[in-house]
């Protein structure tokens, strides 16, 4: 059985904007999807990847 992806101890994610082009950009795609019929969930979820950064980081010495 596979455990689910959860944040651990000594984990961080962060979340940050990009440049504003690929804002821009991300917004138009969710545009476009909605005018094209895409399902909401997908859509929304296109623009969110296309708009933001992530990054997981480990913090040193804390073990999870």
């Amino acid at each position: 059985m596979e455990k689910p992806m959860v944040p651990r101890f000594g984990v961080t994610i962060d979340l940050a904007l990009r440049e504003p082009s690929f804002v821009l950009i991300g917004v138009l795609l969710g545009a476009l999807g909605l005018w094209a019929g895409a399902p909401q969930g997908a859509d929304a979820l296109m623009a969110i990847l296309v708009s933001v950064r992530a990054s997981i980081r480990r913090q040193p010495g804390r073990r999870s």
